[in-house]
């Protein structure tokens, strides 16, 4: 009798995790693809705030703007995991995150929660890597490295790792803000002059360099900080194609006005020599 009870219990633990897995791949399936989990118990808190879905070993919790009858797609925030998972809205009113030599300030309610929960969810216990910092992410006054080439996220001496899912979300959402800004700005002008690099030389700051550069015709030099991410293969002793970018605010037509007033969005080798160089007015 107490054999055919164990039987008993073990084909149903059987049949429960083989029905958890299916369940949870069906319903992960649902929510990364925006649509409300079908294979769970659907539980509103007492406030209509927060609507948790209970699957077999797993939950979605939701956050709403106006009430949990609003389409599954107005949510104001929603996370996936097992049981004993976590989730609150996020803290942090904004987020900075300088990337590629600009900052882009995220609002966002959905975007800031996205990324918090990445940064606060990861372990950091790992010794740091070798690589360039290519994000720089302030979050709540604390600041955040993301390493590309090692796939790791650096916080104060530890490390994390960040999935290629996870590290694309977050650009994703970079890109997708960026985009926002420039459509943002009623009008922007671009200009390109040419330099030649007379030195190259490392900052304290490993995400830029300096740059000693000199105009044709101009025998005064000057040193400037770029992105490294613009200038990695620029060497010195070759003439170069400086693009920036400005909207408001006229720089004067000289290096030093120039690097403080607008924006360098490329460095581009060039050939040509003299007066054949590329030295674009300043409207």
């Amino acid at each position: 009798m107490k054999k055919k009870i164990g039987i008993s219990i073990g084909i149903l633990v059987i049949v429960l995790i083989v029905a958890g897995i299916i369940t949870n791949y069906s319903d992960s399936a649902r929510v990364t693809t925006g649509h409300e989990p079908k294979c769970c118990i659907k539980v509103v808190s007492n406030d209509g705030s927060k609507v948790t879905y209970w699957g077999l070993g797993y939950k979605v919790v939701r956050y709403v703007g106006v009430s949990p009858n609003e389409p599954y797609e107005s949510n104001i925030g929603v996370k996936m995991g097992n049981w004993f998972m976590k989730y609150e809205l996020p803290k942090a009113d904004i987020i900075e995150i300088e990337y590629e030599g600009q900052i882009i300030t995220i609002t966002d309610i959905k975007d800031i929660g996205i990324i918090e929960n990445i940064l606060l969810n990861s372990k950091y216990n790992g010794e740091i890597c070798n690589g360039i910092n290519t994000h720089k992410i302030i979050l709540n006054k604390d600041i955040y490295y993301i390493k590309e080439s090692c796939k790791e996220i650096q916080k104060g001496d530890k490390q994390a790792t960040i999935s290629t899912e996870d590290l694309e979300t977050i650009n994703n959402i970079i890109f997708q803000n960026k985009t926002n800004e420039i459509k943002s700005i009623a009008e922007s002008y671009t200009f390109t002059k040419t330099y030649n690099v007379v030195n190259v030389a490392d900052s304290n700051d490993e995400n830029y360099l300096y740059l000693t550069i000199r105009q044709f015709q101009d025998e005064k030099v000057k040193t400037v900080k770029v992105q490294r991410s613009l200038a990695n293969t620029v060497e010195k002793e070759n003439n170069y194609e400086f693009t920036f970018q400005y909207t408001n605010n006229i720089p004067e037509d000289n290096i030093e006005s120039i690097f403080a007033n607008t924006m360098l969005i490329a460095i581009k080798k060039t050939d040509k020599q003299g007066l054949e160089q590329v030295q674009d007015s300043i409207r």
